[in-house]
Protein backbone atom coordinates (compact mmCIF):
# COMPACT_ATOMS: atom_id res chain seq x y z
CA UNK A 1 0.00 0.00 0.00
CA UNK A 2 1.31 3.95 -0.75
CA UNK A 3 2.24 5.71 2.11
CA UNK A 4 0.25 8.74 3.31
CA UNK A 5 2.57 11.25 1.69
CA UNK A 6 2.10 9.99 -1.94
CA UNK A 7 -1.60 8.65 -1.79
CA UNK A 8 -1.93 12.72 -1.28
CA UNK A 9 0.54 13.61 -3.67
CA UNK A 10 -1.93 11.29 -6.50
CA UNK A 11 -5.31 12.94 -4.76
CA UNK A 12 -3.38 16.44 -5.73
CA UNK A 13 -2.03 15.72 -9.19
CA UNK A 14 -5.79 13.99 -10.04
CA UNK A 15 -7.36 17.36 -8.90
CA UNK A 16 -4.94 19.32 -10.53
CA UNK A 17 -4.40 17.84 -13.68
CA UNK A 18 -6.75 15.29 -14.25
CA UNK A 19 -4.22 12.20 -13.43
CA UNK A 20 -5.89 9.05 -12.43
CA UNK A 21 -3.01 6.96 -10.97
CA UNK A 22 -4.95 7.33 -7.55
CA UNK A 23 -7.74 5.01 -8.64
CA UNK A 24 -5.70 1.98 -8.01
CA UNK A 25 -5.81 3.05 -4.19
CA UNK A 26 -9.34 3.41 -4.04
CA UNK A 27 -11.68 0.53 -3.09
CA UNK A 28 -14.90 0.35 -5.17
CA UNK A 29 -17.95 -1.06 -3.45
CA UNK A 30 -21.36 -2.80 -4.05
CA UNK A 31 -23.14 0.51 -4.41
CA UNK A 32 -20.33 2.77 -6.09
CA UNK A 33 -17.44 2.01 -7.99
CA UNK A 34 -13.55 3.75 -7.53
CA UNK A 35 -14.12 6.00 -10.35
CA UNK A 36 -17.85 7.16 -8.30
CA UNK A 37 -16.04 7.54 -5.06
CA UNK A 38 -12.70 9.45 -6.34
CA UNK A 39 -15.64 12.22 -8.35
CA UNK A 40 -17.46 13.06 -5.13
CA UNK A 41 -14.19 14.42 -3.72
CA UNK A 42 -12.95 16.17 -6.67
CA UNK A 43 -16.77 17.57 -7.25
CA UNK A 44 -16.21 18.28 -3.38
CA UNK A 45 -12.49 20.52 -4.38
CA UNK A 46 -14.77 22.85 -7.37
CA UNK A 47 -17.12 23.27 -4.73
CA UNK A 48 -15.43 24.31 -1.83
CA UNK A 49 -13.24 26.63 -4.29
CA UNK A 50 -16.20 28.12 -5.53
CA UNK A 51 -17.86 28.97 -2.78
CA UNK A 52 -14.44 31.38 -2.07
CA UNK A 53 -14.65 32.69 -4.91
CA UNK A 54 -18.34 33.08 -4.65
CA UNK A 55 -17.64 35.22 -1.28
CA UNK A 56 -14.89 37.54 -3.14
CA UNK A 57 -16.80 38.28 -6.11
CA UNK A 58 -20.29 38.69 -5.31
CA UNK A 59 -21.14 40.94 -8.19
CA UNK A 60 -19.50 38.79 -11.17
CA UNK A 61 -21.90 35.95 -9.46
CA UNK A 62 -24.71 38.12 -9.86
CA UNK A 63 -24.07 39.48 -12.91
CA UNK A 64 -23.73 36.34 -14.59
CA UNK A 65 -26.22 33.82 -12.90
CA UNK A 66 -25.56 30.82 -10.98
CA UNK A 67 -24.98 28.09 -13.54
CA UNK A 68 -22.85 30.65 -16.04
CA UNK A 69 -20.73 31.05 -12.46
CA UNK A 70 -20.16 27.49 -11.68
CA UNK A 71 -18.70 27.04 -15.21
CA UNK A 72 -16.79 30.14 -14.88
CA UNK A 73 -15.31 28.53 -11.57
CA UNK A 74 -14.39 25.47 -12.73
CA UNK A 75 -12.46 26.88 -15.48
CA UNK A 76 -10.53 29.34 -13.68
CA UNK A 77 -9.60 26.60 -10.94
CA UNK A 78 -8.13 24.56 -13.39
CA UNK A 79 -6.46 27.68 -15.23
CA UNK A 80 -5.47 28.87 -11.76
CA UNK A 81 -5.26 25.89 -9.22
CA UNK A 82 -4.64 26.64 -5.66
CA UNK A 83 -0.90 27.46 -4.54
CA UNK A 84 -1.18 28.55 -1.04
CA UNK A 85 -2.10 26.81 2.35
CA UNK A 86 -4.98 29.72 2.79
CA UNK A 87 -7.63 30.03 -0.15
CA UNK A 88 -7.19 34.07 0.72
CA UNK A 89 -5.02 34.75 -2.24
CA UNK A 90 -7.38 31.74 -4.17
CA UNK A 91 -8.71 34.45 -6.51
CA UNK A 92 -5.92 36.59 -7.06
CA UNK A 93 -5.89 36.47 -10.91
CA UNK A 94 -9.65 36.56 -11.17
CA UNK A 95 -9.61 39.81 -13.48
CA UNK A 96 -6.77 38.97 -16.10
CA UNK A 97 -8.49 35.82 -16.66
CA UNK A 98 -12.18 37.37 -17.26
CA UNK A 99 -9.88 39.81 -19.34
CA UNK A 100 -8.24 37.15 -21.64
CA UNK A 101 -10.72 34.40 -21.61
CA UNK A 102 -13.76 34.07 -23.82
CA UNK A 103 -16.87 34.92 -23.93
CA UNK A 104 -16.00 36.97 -20.57
CA UNK A 105 -13.57 39.02 -22.52
CA UNK A 106 -16.32 40.13 -24.91
CA UNK A 107 -17.63 42.19 -21.61
CA UNK A 108 -15.41 44.06 -20.44
CA UNK A 109 -16.75 45.46 -17.08
CA UNK A 110 -17.09 42.00 -15.85
CA UNK A 111 -12.70 42.42 -15.66
CA UNK A 112 -13.20 45.66 -14.13
CA UNK A 113 -16.10 44.42 -11.64
CA UNK A 114 -13.41 42.07 -10.69
CA UNK A 115 -10.80 44.47 -10.35
CA UNK A 116 -12.97 46.45 -8.05
CA UNK A 117 -13.94 43.42 -5.77
CA UNK A 118 -10.15 42.04 -5.77
CA UNK A 119 -9.08 45.36 -4.43
CA UNK A 120 -11.58 45.66 -1.41
CA UNK A 121 -10.35 42.49 -0.56
CA UNK A 122 -6.92 43.77 -1.04
CA UNK A 123 -8.01 46.89 1.57
CA UNK A 124 -9.55 45.05 4.08
CA UNK A 125 -6.50 42.51 4.45
CA UNK A 126 -3.61 45.40 3.91
CA UNK A 127 -1.49 45.83 6.52
CA UNK A 128 -2.46 48.07 9.81
CA UNK A 129 -0.55 51.73 9.81
CA UNK A 130 -1.41 54.33 12.28
CA UNK A 131 -2.20 57.50 9.86
CA UNK A 132 -1.45 61.03 10.98
CA UNK A 133 -3.63 64.18 11.15
CA UNK A 134 -3.75 67.73 9.95
CA UNK A 135 -2.18 68.68 13.37
CA UNK A 136 1.26 67.07 12.34
CA UNK A 137 1.43 68.15 8.75
CA UNK A 138 0.59 72.06 10.86
CA UNK A 139 4.31 71.26 12.28
CA UNK A 140 6.53 71.81 8.89
CA UNK A 141 7.63 74.96 8.12
CA UNK A 142 6.29 77.23 5.43
CA UNK A 143 9.46 77.17 4.06
CA UNK A 144 9.81 73.14 3.22
CA UNK A 145 6.40 72.74 1.97
CA UNK A 146 7.77 72.26 -1.52
CA UNK A 147 9.90 69.37 -0.27
CA UNK A 148 7.05 67.66 1.01
CA UNK A 149 6.34 64.03 0.57
CA UNK A 150 3.84 61.42 1.86
CA UNK A 151 4.16 57.84 2.57
CA UNK A 152 0.46 56.16 1.49
CA UNK A 153 -1.53 53.55 3.77
CA UNK A 154 -0.84 50.60 2.90
CA UNK A 155 -4.25 49.48 1.98
CA UNK A 156 -4.43 52.44 -0.42
CA UNK A 157 -4.65 51.47 -4.28
CA UNK A 158 -6.28 53.32 -7.13
CA UNK A 159 -7.52 51.78 -10.86
CA UNK A 160 -9.40 53.29 -14.10
CA UNK A 161 -12.66 52.04 -15.42
CA UNK A 162 -15.06 52.79 -18.65
CA UNK A 163 -18.16 51.48 -17.21
CA UNK A 164 -20.98 52.12 -14.40
CA UNK A 165 -19.61 49.03 -12.16
CA UNK A 166 -19.78 51.39 -8.94
CA UNK A 167 -23.88 52.03 -8.83
CA UNK A 168 -24.15 48.72 -10.12
CA UNK A 169 -22.10 46.86 -7.05
CA UNK A 170 -23.62 49.52 -4.94
CA UNK A 171 -26.98 48.04 -6.16
CA UNK A 172 -26.24 44.25 -5.71
CA UNK A 173 -24.69 44.79 -2.31
CA UNK A 174 -28.14 46.64 -1.15
CA UNK A 175 -29.82 44.29 -3.15
CA UNK A 176 -31.60 47.18 -5.09
CA UNK A 177 -32.81 47.09 -8.82
CA UNK A 178 -29.62 47.15 -11.03
CA UNK A 179 -28.84 49.53 -13.15
CA UNK A 180 -28.40 48.76 -16.69
CA UNK A 181 -24.95 48.34 -17.65
CA UNK A 182 -23.06 50.92 -20.21
CA UNK A 183 -20.09 52.31 -21.02
CA UNK A 184 -19.20 56.06 -19.16
CA UNK A 185 -18.47 59.02 -21.26
CA UNK A 186 -15.68 59.45 -20.05
CA UNK A 187 -12.92 57.18 -18.08
CA UNK A 188 -12.71 57.53 -14.60
CA UNK A 189 -10.40 57.01 -11.29
CA UNK A 190 -11.47 54.70 -8.15
CA UNK A 191 -9.49 54.93 -5.20
CA UNK A 192 -10.21 51.81 -2.17
CA UNK A 193 -8.47 51.98 0.96
CA UNK A 194 -9.26 51.20 4.61
CA UNK A 195 -10.44 53.69 7.31
CA UNK A 196 -10.15 51.76 10.78
CA UNK A 197 -11.95 48.71 10.37
CA UNK A 198 -13.74 49.86 7.58
CA UNK A 199 -13.11 49.83 3.76
CA UNK A 200 -13.93 52.68 1.62
CA UNK A 201 -14.35 54.04 -2.20
CA UNK A 202 -14.77 57.13 -4.06
CA UNK A 203 -14.11 57.95 -7.25
CA UNK A 204 -11.49 60.27 -7.97
CA UNK A 205 -11.39 63.83 -9.76
CA UNK A 206 -8.82 64.13 -12.29
CA UNK A 207 -6.79 66.27 -10.33
CA UNK A 208 -6.95 63.85 -7.81
CA UNK A 209 -5.85 61.39 -9.98
CA UNK A 210 -2.83 63.16 -10.67
CA UNK A 211 -1.62 63.61 -7.55
CA UNK A 212 -2.07 60.48 -5.93
CA UNK A 213 -0.10 58.72 -8.75
CA UNK A 214 2.86 61.31 -7.90
CA UNK A 215 2.53 60.79 -4.21
CA UNK A 216 2.94 57.32 -4.89
CA UNK A 217 6.16 57.65 -6.99
CA UNK A 218 7.70 59.80 -4.39
CA UNK A 219 7.37 62.96 -5.90
CA UNK A 220 7.05 66.62 -3.48
CA UNK A 221 4.39 69.05 -3.49
CA UNK A 222 6.60 71.38 -6.01
CA UNK A 223 6.27 68.45 -8.36
CA UNK A 224 2.28 68.37 -7.45
CA UNK A 225 1.74 71.45 -8.09
CA UNK A 226 3.79 71.59 -11.70
CA UNK A 227 1.29 68.59 -12.58
CA UNK A 228 -2.11 70.62 -11.81
CA UNK A 229 -0.42 73.72 -13.85
CA UNK A 230 0.74 71.78 -16.57
CA UNK A 231 -3.15 70.25 -16.49
CA UNK A 232 -3.98 73.84 -17.40
CA UNK A 233 -4.86 74.91 -13.48
CA UNK A 234 -4.43 78.71 -13.09
CA UNK A 235 -1.12 79.52 -11.28
CA UNK A 236 -2.22 81.33 -8.47
CA UNK A 237 -5.32 78.92 -6.87
CA UNK A 238 -2.43 75.87 -7.54
CA UNK A 239 -1.20 75.88 -4.11
CA UNK A 240 -3.87 76.17 -2.19
CA UNK A 241 -5.88 73.82 -4.83
CA UNK A 242 -2.88 70.86 -3.83
CA UNK A 243 -3.47 71.90 -0.32
CA UNK A 244 -6.79 71.27 -0.11
CA UNK A 245 -6.59 68.06 -1.85
CA UNK A 246 -4.00 66.59 0.53
CA UNK A 247 -6.41 67.87 3.30
CA UNK A 248 -8.68 65.71 2.30
CA UNK A 249 -6.64 62.72 1.83
CA UNK A 250 -5.80 63.75 5.98
CA UNK A 251 -9.39 63.58 6.97
CA UNK A 252 -9.79 60.08 4.92
CA UNK A 253 -6.92 58.53 7.03
CA UNK A 254 -4.96 57.52 4.00
CA UNK A 255 -1.66 58.97 5.02
CA UNK A 256 0.70 57.09 7.32
CA UNK A 257 3.95 59.33 7.03
CA UNK A 258 5.65 62.84 5.85
CA UNK A 259 9.03 63.55 5.17
CA UNK A 260 10.16 67.20 3.80
CA UNK A 261 13.88 68.83 3.79
CA UNK A 262 14.70 70.99 6.98
CA UNK A 263 17.12 73.69 6.40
Amino acid sequence: MPILKELQKNFKHHLVSGDDNILSSIVSTEELSNVDRLAIYGNAYYARLEEVLEGDFEAIHTLVGDEEFSTLCRRYTDAHPSRFFSVRWFGQHMAEFLQSTTPYSDHPYLFEMATFEWRFTDAFDAEDSEAITEADVAQIPVESWPTLMITLHPSVSWFSYEWNILPVWRAIKDQADIPVLKKLENPETCMVWRQGLITKYRTLEVNESLLIQAAAENKNFSDWCELLIDAGEPVEEVPMMTAGILKTWLSLGMITAINYQQD
